[in-house]
């Protein structure tokens, strides 16, 4: 797991973890890269219908 952060102090400081994984773990757990591909789709469809709800929620507002 990889701690990171925008450089920034104050009400501007952001700070994200990433966890990264070992390429003998992937290929432990039989993942492969369109299997990583897919599931990066998917989780990229889910953000844009939340965003979509979110802007349908605020227009109705």
């Amino acid at each position: 797991m990889v701690d990171e952060h925008n450089g920034y102090g104050g009400s501007a400081s952001r700070s994200w973890s990433k966890t990264y994984f070992a390429p003998e773990m992937l290929d432990e757990l039989n993942i492969t890269p369109e299997m990583v591909q897919e599931a990066k789709t998917i989780y990229a469809a889910d953000l844009a219908v939340d965003a979509l709800k979110r802007a349908a929620d605020k227009e109705a507002a």
